[in-house]
């Protein structure tokens, strides 16, 4: 999946970045697991996810990756919004809980 930037966030802080990535982002969705890269790369269960949110604004659309039994999340920036919706279908699509506001644009989307 292509990403602008990544970001390794603190669930109590959000929006600030304890890490970034922009020269080589990336997220991999695969059936049962999820390879992501901020400082270096990470593999994780899709079962280990707690909460998938989301927000578009302006030239910012992203997705936020909440993890159990960790205060960090993962973001990604999608840049454009039919990749953002593209990625909340598959988490529905796997049963993985998303926020009101990620449901709210997967809902509203007409793609």
């Amino acid at each position: 999946m292509p990403v602008q930037a990544t970001f390794t966030e603190h669930k109590r802080i959000p929006y600030f970045p304890f890490a970034t990535n922009s020269l080589s982002p990336h997220l991999r969705l695969f059936e049962d697991k999820i390879e992501f890269n901020v400082l270096y790369w990470h593999c994780r269960k899709l079962g280990e996810l707690e909460l998938v949110d989301a927000f578009s604004w302006k030239l910012n659309k992203s997705v936020v990756l909440s993890w159990k039994n960790t205060p960090w999340t993962f973001t990604a920036g999608l840049i454009v919004l039919p990749r953002l919706v593209e990625v909340l279908r598959f988490f529905a699509r796997k049963n993985i809980a998303l926020s009101p506001r990620a449901r709210r644009l997967l809902d509203e989307s007409n793609l």
